[in-house]
């Protein structure tokens, strides 16, 4: 299983650095500007990967020394409808050694968001205005994501989903006391805002058995 697991993550590792290269095309390697170091960076990720010489606590270390160069820096603003931003944040996440939701695990996902659903509807207890409000806005994420209408990671909680924002927070949530609470309310946000998928969702077999033991 760990040797599934690091085989994905090096695979998506190298073809994210693959799109950001690509759009950085015309600039310079360099430690001197921002693309130049992105560019650097993304080379030594792939030389890493190729030549199994990779280590992800010290790849994770090594990428968000830079973290602030694709968020704040005007000379990539250029660049961010390319993806380059997402892309960067794709790269982060899996040299932190999480799995990447991909469309073979939205049908999984939609499950995850009906048992959050069911548990809102029957909390036996009385619910807050905005876990009362969170029920519409999961409604709402599951049709658009059954109809190909959203593509996770959505990044921003704002302006649709706010409730869903009041609801879950730093990985906790205020449904955290009712049962399987924290794990559906953090897994569905995980899946949905941030493009993580669980762990234990190796492959969409393991993706099957989970949810249907829920």
């Amino acid at each position: 299983m760990v040797e599934l697991l690091t085989e994905e993550i090096n695979i998506d590792i190298i073809q994210y650095a693959d799109k950001i290269l690509e759009i950085l095309k015309d600039w310079e390697p360099s430690n001197d500007t921002p693309p130049g170091r992105i560019i650097l960076e993304c080379r030594w990720l792939k030389q890493e990967v190729e030549t199994n010489r990779l280590t992800y606590p010290d790849a994770y270390q090594h990428i968000t020394s830079i973290r602030h160069t694709y968020v704040a820096e005007d000379m990539l603003e250029e660049h961010y409808e390319q993806g380059i931003k997402r892309y960067f944040g794709y790269i982060i996440d899996l040299c932190n050694k999480h799995l990447l939701i991909k469309p073979v695990y939205y049908s999984f996902t939609i499950q995850m968001i009906e048992v959050l659903i069911k548990l809102l509807n029957n909390p036996g207890r009385s619910l807050s205005e905005h876990e009362k409000g969170l029920i519409p806005e999961l409604e709402q994420l599951k049709q658009l994501l059954a109809e190909g209408k959203i593509e996770p990671p959505l990044m921003s909680y704002f302006p649709d989903y706010p409730n869903f924002r009041k609801v879950y927070r730093l990985n906790e949530s205020t449904i955290d006391d009712l049962i399987d609470g924290k794990y559906l309310c953090e897994t569905v946000a995980n899946l949905v805002f941030e493009g993580i998928r669980p762990d234990s969702w190796l492959t969409p077999e393991d993706a099957e058995r989970e949810t249907q033991s829920i």
